[in-house]
């Protein structure tokens, strides 16, 4: 079971910030443009991330390895890749 996600410097969440998730059923709302559209977008398209609408904006939410990582530590981190 997760138990946690951790999310920074991710679209709104320009702090980090990390929801506790350690509940069976989880609900997630907010006010239009507070960010609940990209934590669902990454786990219902962790699998097949081209076919999100905004793969390629933020590619770096779809990276196997993030998910693989955050179901062995059960804590989801989003984090921007710093830029070359």
């Amino acid at each position: 079971m997760i138990e946690g996600i951790k999310m920074d410097k991710i679209a709104c969440y320009k702090k980090a910030v990390t929801l506790k998730t350690n509940k069976r059923v989880n609900l997630i709302y907010g006010l239009n443009g507070t960010g609940e559209s990209i934590i669902s977008d990454f786990l219902y398209y962790y699998r097949k991330p081209e076919k999100s609408k905004n793969y390629q904006m933020n590619k770096f939410l779809f990276l196997t390895k993030v998910l693989s990582m955050a179901i062995s530590t059960k804590l989801i981190d989003f984090h921007t890749v710093p830029r070359k």
